[in-house]
């Protein structure tokens, strides 16, 4: 057996192994969890019934993410199953995709360098603690990605039109990826300036086309919601984390990604100062680890000056870091190929970064898990049994957003005015009304008002005073393992 054969047999069983392990991860941790996702979930069953975003009710994501999710509950109807594992299968895609970049950029290669380098960037991103967490929520964050790398490839493939046109359907799932698209701009007019025109030119095609679709839908309401609502949120609250916290806690869950990258920065800032440019736009390696860092750059000067921050913002930030941080190994491990007589260098060098993937590993693997620990919503049918008992059909409920999506979709209780986003977030931004709100839930036969202990929209006072005044503390509804605690108001 030729030894081609050979490995081409050991990357399609470390393929499989990688998708099998990360397979065996999602789905063993198929729960409910309190989180944004319901929201999306249950947005998209409105959409599906004829009930348009921005217009009829508050959105204040792209409709890329939405109308994906329509089309799933359009086939699927309401199975809760389906959408929860959509994300989950969008991180293993994006980590294919990070494979196939890798592999097509490294043709000129040794053969083991080129099939070692993408599973290695590869397994870097689907194991990483960014995209474990992030899977877990359909945020429309985790599909931006994927588009943002196969516009990537296509990029990197001299399909510039059809480059421009993928990533503008990547910010129509997740606005963060316009900062993607403007790196690949940046690099086009250092590299070719005449090709730019046709990579611009795709980009305004694909939003331009998504915009004017849902301005004729929605009108001002889209603008407002997906762009302004944004702008005005404020930098720092009570409701959210500092900014800080969550840059430290990111770097603390990803260790390796950070320290990898940091040095794949560093070496392109020395190539840079030896030869005074940019790679040629021709030499397939060196446009991938040109544009690696660049894109890292970009998204940590991104995450500096937005404001507030969330993990899943760190995604495409953990995709080029992957690439970049295996291209960092597989250079120390080349630098390292000095034979000795009882141990060569570079067995060495394997051993060192066998155990630190291994400790790496089990510390995002901690973290993750005391996360879903957090998060995790075991209850939830548990409540929404609870709710079918305490209210009618024909009456509404309202509540924290983390929750009442989901307790509304198996409860099959409608929520009031179809208020699905209750974040406070909106009112603190000034350009909502809590009293509206509160006129809107008030005319549609609200009944019950459903959150965590000290979560959510029933604690933001504005509404912590109209909630007390009209509505008394039924019952609390204790975790079966652990999670939060939740309080069922009813009307009195």
């Amino acid at each position: 057996m030729s030894s081609k054969v050979i490995l081409r047999l050991a990357t399609i069983s470390i393929v499989t192994f990688l998708v099998g392990g990360y397979t065996f991860l999602k789905l063993a941790n198929l729960e409910y969890y309190a989180s944004d996702h319901g929201i999306y979930i249950y947005a998209s069953h409105l959409f599906s019934q004829g009930i348009i975003p921005y217009r009829d009710f508050f959105f204040s994501h792209p409709p890329l993410q939405i109308s994906l999710s329509t089309i799933l509950v359009l086939i699927t109807g309401t199975n809760l199953t389906v959408p929860s594992v959509l994300p989950a299968f969008i991180g293993l895609i994006s980590g294919m995709l990070i494979f196939l970049i890798s592999f097509e950029a490294l043709k000129s290669q040794r053969p083991i360098i080129r099939w070692s380098f993408p599973l290695l960037a590869s397994a870097l991103f689907l194991f990483s603690h960014t995209n474990l967490v992030t899977t877990l929520s359909y945020t429309g964050h985790n599909l931006a990605v994927m588009l943002l790398l196969i516009g990537t490839f296509l990029f990197l493939k001299q399909k510039k039109f059809w480059s421009g046109a993928v990533s503008g359907l990547a910010m129509m799932a997740g606005i963060q990826a316009v900062v993607g698209f403007a790196v690949l701009c940046i690099l086009q007019f250092m590299w070719n300036k005449k090709k730019i025109k046709n990579l611009i030119l795709g980009f305004v095609a694909s939003t331009g086309l998504i915009h004017l679709i849902f301005t004729i839908l929605a009108g001002s309401n889209f603008w407002k919601q997906v762009y302004l609502y944004h702008f005005a949120k404020p930098a720092e609250d009570t409701y959210l984390a500092g900014k800080m916290h969550v840059l430290t806690f990111m770097f603390k869950a990803n260790p390796h990604l950070a320290l990898l990258a940091l040095i794949g920065c560093a070496l392109l800032v020395m190539r840079f100062l030896k030869s005074g440019q940019i790679e040629d736009e021709h030499i397939p390696r060196e446009k991938l680890i040109t544009m690696s860092p660049l894109m890292c750059g970009a998204y940590v000067i991104f995450l500096l000056f937005m404001h507030p921050i969330f993990p899943h913002y760190f995604l495409p930030l953990a995709a080029f870091a992957s690439i970049l941080g295996a291209d960092v190994v597989m250079q120390v491990l080349r630098k390292m190929d000095m034979p000795t007589r009882l141990l060569s260098v570079s067995h060495l060098a394997i051993t060192v970064i066998i155990i630190l993937a291994t400790l790496t590993l089990y510390h995002t693997f901690n973290i993750y898990k005391k996360e879903q620990m957090l998060t995790t919503f075991n209850h939830a049918e548990k409540v929404s049994a609870r709710i079918q008992e305490l209210t009618k059909p024909d009456e509404t409920i309202y509540g924290d957003f983390g929750i009442i999506p989901l307790i509304s979709l198996l409860s099959e209780r409608r929520i009031a005015a179809d208020e699905i986003d209750t974040s406070a977030m909106r009112f603190i931004s000034g350009l909502y009304d809590v009293q509206e709100v509160i006129k809107a839930i008030e005319a549609n036969n609200i009944k019950a008002v459903i959150g965590r202990v000290n979560r959510g929209i029933p604690s933001y006072f504005p509404f912590k005073k109209y909630l007390e005044e009209n509505f008394f503390l039924a019952e609390r509804i204790e975790p079966e393992r652990v999670g939060a605690v939740v309080e069922v108001w009813l009307r009195r």
